[in-house]
């Protein structure tokens, strides 16, 4: 059978009518992360930046963190490598929440990943990363504020102890405090209840968590008693009925969808033969 030849306007409306065929794009980036089971990946608030960390998850070893950016209006992936020394933190056993290993500021320009805190910037059309401070403790919680100023939840240490003089339990001891970005310090904000830093995890499940309200002041939130406060520094503390802060993003290996202020859609791969990342966008 002879096929007959489509004048060019009625051929591109032929294959726009193709089944499948849609506006949005497809492309997928090799990331090379360090070997091991452990990867995890999480999206920028508004979609167009996705940090990915990766490595043998054990203490000791070390782990890759990369972030990879697409911007509205383009069509090409850009990729900047924050570290491939990233430390890894254990959790212990009996403790139900795991420590948070990636966490973004509300504008996307900066990243909590692995103990360290990164600034992102374009240079010459490229993607760089610039290291503002490291966190030595493991962190049950870390939230951006305004300016530079971030606050979190540490663990000092988990074992069994001597609750009462009849019980024992496992506790985990918590440190509240104020992480500026400007400086490699914690400023400690101690509990406004005499209990506020322990942990007995099996009796008080919710996690520890802090967050910044609207206004710049800080939401703690205690598993004692399930007390939440506003702290300002300088300011009375009080307390919050029926608040706690917002739940912290959790990372993953997606789909991570967006639609606004573009259509994105991030996924993290890893099958045992290479770690990629495949990004659908419109």
């Amino acid at each position: 059978m002879q096929l007959r030849r489509l004048p060019r306007f009625s051929l591109v409306l032929a294959l726009l009518a193709l089944p499948g065929l849609a506006s949005a794009s497809e492309i997928e980036v090799p990331v090379n992360l360090a070997p091991g089971p452990f990867r995890i990946a999480l999206p920028s608030p508004d979609g167009t930046r996705l940090a990915v960390a990766g490595g043998p998850g054990v203490q000791g070893r070390e782990h890759t963190v990369i972030v990879l950016d697409l911007a509205c209006g383009r069509d090409s992936v850009r990729v900047a490598t924050l570290s491939r020394s990233a430390p890894y933190d254990s959790l212990p056993a009996r403790v139900p929440e795991d420590f948070v290993r990636l966490q973004w500021s509300p504008d996307g320009r900066r990243l909590f990943a692995l103990g360290s805190v990164y600034e992102l910037t374009d240079s010459g059309g490229a993607l760089t990363g610039k290291l503002l401070r490291r966190v030595s403790k493991p962190l049950f919680d870390f939230r951006f504020g305004p300016g530079d100023e971030a606050a979190g939840v540490a663990m000092r240490y988990a074992e069994e102890k001597q609750i009462t003089r009849s019980r024992r339990g496992f506790v985990v001891a918590l440190e509240y405090g104020m992480y500026p970005l400007d400086r490699n310090l914690v400023i400690p904000i101690p509990p406004r209840e005499k209990y506020g830093e322990a942990w007995i995890t099996a009796e008080w499940p919710d996690p520890p968590a802090v967050d910044f309200d609207r206004d710049g002041t800080l939401l703690i939130y205690y598993p004692y008693h399930r007390i939440t406060e506003r702290f300002a520094p300088g300011r009375t503390r009080e307390e919050v009925k029926d608040r706690k802060p917002a739940p912290r993003a959790e990372p993953g290996l997606g789909p991570f969808a967006f639609k606004k202020p573009c259509r994105r859609e991030w996924t993290l791969i890893a099958d045992g033969r290479s770690d990629r990342v495949r990004v659908r966008f419109e």
